[in-house]
């Protein structure tokens, strides 16, 4: 966030992240674990550049009445509004059409954000393009949270239309096929594939099956290990590093 994702402190704090992963395969390996453990590296999100030099920001103070909002929620690539009772209709007219944003009726939502039908979720949705930036409102008790800044890295952008929003999945290990360029996952899918590499019957979720399937080798998988339970007995170790590449690592906050 703070330096920005094409900064040369985001690149050093790749190298050192890279640097981790080396020691701790190298470690693993002078154990001899490198066949016994699955190693998977994720990221929570990706980040785009929110550099003020080629960003534009929409005020929405300058563009719909106050007075015709309860209050507004969150700001940046993403933001959420409930209207005052009868004003809906008015604030929806008066931000349709702003060049940058796109405004929708909860009735409206795309199904990809899978937030149409949450209680939570306000009756308008407001989706900042790429380049584009929903500044706060600093009015007390209008805005939670109250007044926003703008950092040189940010995320939330709709990763069906920003690419630089998809985070990453790498994995290596016994568990794991060998060569394998999976499709995208979703987040969600995550749970499945640990799951499956530690041998244990996943709850209720919302993942693809068949995308943990392609990605977890068969003679490990957790179904084909059941059927040879009799047989043998395999203990499944997997070792998970969250590589916060750019909100954990050297102060990038």
């Amino acid at each position: 966030h703070k330096y920005g994702p094409n900064s040369i402190e985001r690149k050093k704090a790749v190298k050192d992240i890279d640097s981790l992963l080396t020691l701790a395969q190298k470690e693993m390996a002078s154990r001899g674990l490198s066949n016994k453990v699955n190693l998977v590296v994720l990221s929570d999100h990706g980040m785009t550049s929110t550099d003020s030099r080629g960003l534009s920001v929409i005020n929405l103070n300058q563009l719909i009445d106050m007075a015709d909002i309860r209050y507004m929620v969150y700001y940046g690539a993403t933001s959420m509004l409930l209207p005052c009772e009868g004003k809906l209709e008015k604030v929806y007219e008066a931000l349709k059409g702003i060049q940058g944003l796109r405004v929708y009726l909860k009735e409206d939502i795309p199904d990809h954000y899978h937030i149409k039908h949450n209680r939570l979720t306000l009756p308008l949705l407001l989706v900042a393009s790429k380049n584009y930036y929903i500044r706060g409102l600093d009015i007390p008790g209008k805005s939670i949270p109250t007044g926003s800044s703008i950092s040189l890295g940010s995320h939330g952008y709709d990763p069906y239309d920003v690419p630089d929003m998809r985070g990453i999945f790498f994995a290596r290990g016994p568990g794991l096929r060998k060569n394998y360029i999976s499709t995208p996952l979703q987040m969600v899918d995550i749970y499945g594939i640990l799951c499956e590499l530690l041998g244990i019957q996943p709850l209720p979720n919302n993942g693809t099956k068949n995308i943990t399937k392609g990605i977890v080798a068969l003679p490990y998988s957790s179904s084909n290990r059941l059927a040879q339970s009799s047989k043998q007995t395999t203990i499944g170790v997997c070792a998970i590093l969250y590589a916060f590449l750019f909100r954990h690592l050297l102060f990038l906050t």
